[in-house]
């Protein structure tokens, strides 16, 4: 059963984001996201994001990165968590929220 509709799948490869996606957990994770020039130590990561059960009723409000993203001042980044701190595990990698 497909997580999003399909014009959702359609808007998504017209503008040529790649995504998966983890049926079984409701897991979609968008591939390879720029994370925003020199502000993280890393330049990119992915993004997973859990569909609610009743999308598009119900939207998405957390979404979890790999690798977890840091800043590279080294500044805190509010509302992240540690690893461990409410983790989802796909393709054996911790997608830290």
């Amino acid at each position: 059963m497909p997580l999003l509709l399909d014009e959702d799948y359609e808007r998504l490869r017209d503008c040529g984001i790649v995504i998966e996606e983890d049926a079984s957990h409701r897991f979609l994770v968008f591939k390879n996201v720029k994370s925003g020039g020199q502000l993280y130590t890393s330049p990119e990561c992915d993004v997973l994001v859990e569909i609610p059960p009743n999308y598009p009723q119900a939207g998405n409000d957390m979404l979890w990165t790999f690798p977890r993203l840091q800043r590279t001042d080294g500044r805190p980044i509010p509302t992240t968590l540690e690893p461990g701190g409410d983790s989802r595990t796909y393709q054996c990698r911790e997608f830290c929220r």
